[in-house]
């Protein structure tokens, strides 16, 4: 997940064997990365840490109580979006944004009591533009993805599977026919199939 490090410096350092080594680096405030969910956070040398990616390809780990501002993934819920090149009709548009466009909401601003989204593009929408959009554009939320949650959703599939082939054996071994043991599987076969495709789609994730 994209977040930006805020309030204070946050250190950057190697696990080896299940030990913190010397940080390897000192993030500024304001450095972006990819960063772990907390609720997935691993205990190393006594102290809770969530793997981390940098900008330049880097991996390791940083302390779960580093202050981040996480972006939200978001896609457009409707078409033909002004994307103005600062948080003021004034500024100009330098895009219009189709529907269902998918961006990051990197911060929000208030200018002259409204509220503006700055917004950045993902790769193949919007060729990575950045600009503003009005916070009352109506978005919707793409959940975040990580290898973690991906895992967790393959080993589901991997019971919803079981289930189904075992439907399958049972309907052979008593000779209940094709189309009734389809039916009694269809269940177990949807969610295998959703739960893969789910698992697959997070093990896209940088992290």
């Amino acid at each position: 997940m994209k977040a930006k490090i805020v309030e204070k410096p946050a250190q950057f350092f190697r696990v080896v064997k299940g030990v913190i080594k010397t940080p390897s680096a000192e993030l500024p405030v304001g450095t972006e990365l990819d960063c772990g969910d907390v609720l997935g956070a691993k205990v190393f040398s006594g102290r809770q840490c969530v793997p981390a990616r940098l900008s330049d390809g880097r991996r390791g780990y940083i302390f779960a109580d580093t202050m981040v501002v996480r972006f939200k993934e978001v896609a457009l819920a409707t078409d033909r979006v002004p994307l103005y090149r600062g948080p003021s009709f004034d500024t100009g548009v330098v895009a219009k944004l189709g529907k269902y466009t998918q961006a990051l909401i990197v911060e929000t601003q208030e200018r002259d009591g409204k509220q503006w989204n700055k917004i950045r593009g993902l790769n193949g929408s919007s060729r990575r533009k950045e600009g503003y959009v009005e916070q009352v554009t109506p978005v919707r939320i793409v959940p975040p993805r990580s290898k973690a949650a991906g895992r967790q959703c393959l080993l589901v599939a991997l019971r919803w599977w079981v289930v189904a082939i075992g439907i399958g054996v049972v309907g052979y071994a008593y000779d209940l026919g094709a189309i009734r043991t389809c039916i009694v599987a269809c269940v177990p076969l949807f969610y295998a199939l959703r739960f893969t495709l789910t698992g697959v789609w997070h093990q896209g994730a940088a992290i």
